[in-house]
């Protein structure tokens, strides 16, 4: 589970980092303007927080899941 988590870090940050990048040349070509290069990164946010919160609810889902199951095998174990 922790590497998952830091590679989905490491996929964000480099995510981030190329949409800078492309958003810096597409205004250094003058293909968009200040506003709309803002407006990109904006949504970029919006989306990834998004996904952050999709993340966090199946993680949290699945270690319920998990959860239910150690306590299961404690009740067996404590039982017989």
């Amino acid at each position: 589970m922790k590497d998952f988590i830091k590679k989905s870090a490491v996929v964000y940050s480099k995510a981030q980092k190329e949409i800078e990048k492309a958003a810096k040349k597409l205004l250094k070509n003058k293909k968009i303007n200040k506003k709309e290069a803002e407006e990109m990164f904006a949504k970029f946010l919006e989306a990834s927080k998004k996904t952050e919160k999709k993340l966090h609810d199946q993680i949290k889902k699945e270690t319920k899941k998990f959860t239910k199951k150690v306590e299961k095998v404690k009740e067996k174990n404590l039982i017989a």
